[in-house]
């Protein structure tokens, strides 16, 4: 919808390309004022290409997916191009805003944002869808509570992950996805999948299934001193599984089950 409606509004020229490598955006912008509305996967790839270039001129617009502060400031520094994130879904519509490394998201006008006693995000806007299908069709209620676990400044809110994408360990709330991002800065480690095993009846906390795929075979020791340096205050319990790929959706994310 961004990718359509945002250019006829500004007038301007649109590129659709189905194959859009980041080869082809080092070429085809040749300086030119570019806005390119795209997803994380898109500028992650960028960032693997381990070589500056001068994308100063090119505004990225990213959604369906979230990038980390460490990650947009790597881009920033590599390339010296802006970054504005878009936050929603399809039942809430357009949520909030994040511009470059900035960490707190700005809700757009019109959308009032709160939060429950587990940090469980409301919604209230007017971009709510009226209806949603599961099974049959019904009424979105209004409030929509998402499944995203947030922390409040004001008006303004620190997107802490999914709720089935948030670990607790020693008494501290961390996103997989944080782990997954780290485990993949490692120069052998190409994509990273983590799912949180949860059993009410251990006392232990909870358990980590982390999918690497890697150039070289990692071994739990190599991981477990990898997270140790990230996180040298907490113990993390997890499974090591060495695959060949990671399966991804349409829309290039990685399929969580």
């Amino acid at each position: 919808m961004t990718g359509v409606m945002l250019p006829l509004r500004l007038g301007c020229e649109v590129l659709f390309k189905e194959e859009y490598l980041p080869q082809d955006l080092l070429r085809l912008h040749e300086g030119k004022k570019t806005l390119v509305i795209t997803s994380p996967v898109y500028l992650k790839s960028l960032l693997r290409l381990r070589r500056g270039h001068d994308l100063s001129n090119v505004l990225f617009l990213s959604s369906t997916g979230l990038l980390l502060e460490d990650e947009v400031k790597q881009f920033q520094q590599r390339y010296s191009g802006r970054i504005i994130q878009l936050f929603g879904s399809t039942e809430t519509g357009g949520i909030a805003v994040k511009k470059g490394t900035q960490s707190l998201w700005e809700p757009l006008d019109g959308v009032r944002i709160s939060q429950n006693h587990e940090g469980v995000m409301i919604v209230n806007s007017p971009y709510l869808s009226t209806h949603l299908f599961e099974e049959k069709v019904f009424l979105t209620p209004r409030p929509y509570m998402t499944t995203d676990i947030i922390e409040k400044e004001g008006d303004s809110f620190r997107l802490l992950g999914r709720l089935n994408e948030i670990v607790k360990i020693s008494g501290k709330r961390i996103s997989v996805l944080e782990i997954e991002s780290f485990l993949e800065e490692h120069p052998a480690v190409k994509e990273a999948l983590i799912a949180i095993e949860r059993d009410s009846r251990r006392l232990k906390d909870e358990t980590l299934n982390i999918k690497l795929v890697s150039k070289t075979k990692l071994e739990k020791k190599d991981v477990l001193a990898l997270l140790k340096e990230r996180y040298p205050q907490i113990h993390f319990d997890f499974h090591l599984q060495m695959v060949e790929g990671i399966e991804k959706n349409s829309m290039g994310k990685k399929v969580r089950r």
